[in-house]
């Protein structure tokens, strides 16, 4: 699920403006996997209660049973967060722009 604006992780849903898309493409599940498996968690402690702003939330139970809320600048995972990069925004975004 994507939205273009700004909402919480946990309120997502509420927006009413997002677009929901299963993937089944397995080159691109891989190439996702690879992009979330490879993310540098944070661990500055001044993030402990960054909430990120959420634009994209995947489930994809090969990482984790609870939805990943991909933000701008983190993703969050299981309640902890890591730097987010252009190659994973960019691999959601050009998903998410086929129809």
């Amino acid at each position: 699920m994507t939205t273009p604006i700004s909402t919480e992780c946990d309120t997502f849903e509420s927006t009413e403006v997002y677009k929901t898309k299963e993937i089944t493409n397995q080159a691109f599940i891989d190439s996702l996997y690879e992009e979330i498996k490879n993310l540098e968690l944070i661990t500055d402690p001044d993030y402990a209660s960054y909430t990120p702003d959420t634009r994209a939330k995947i489930l994809f139970p090969r990482i984790s049973q609870n939805p990943i809320c991909v933000g701008v600048p983190v993703v969050r995972i299981d309640n902890n967060l890591f730097d987010n990069t252009d190659n994973l925004r960019t691999l959601i975004d050009r998903q998410m722009a086929i129809e």
